[in-house]
């Protein structure tokens, strides 16, 4: 099923600043080698240390 564009367009949204600088320092900390992407393991701690619960295997993937 495709979109079209002006829809797709009503359901983008940005971060707010606070939100932008959150996300960053998350990503930061949890890049630990500083490759400049997270792992799977990096982003399950990203994801924890965002939203406050472990996703699972399955949503990972």
């Amino acid at each position: 099923m495709f979109f079209s564009e002006a829809r797709a367009r009503s359901r983008t949204w940005e971060a707010s600043p606070s939100e932008h600088r959150k996300w960053v320092e998350v990503f930061k900390a949890c890049d630990e080698d500083h490759k400049g992407y997270l792992s799977r393991e990096d982003f399950k701690t990203a994801v924890v240390m965002l939203f406050g619960y472990k996703p699972s295997k399955k949503w990972i993937l």
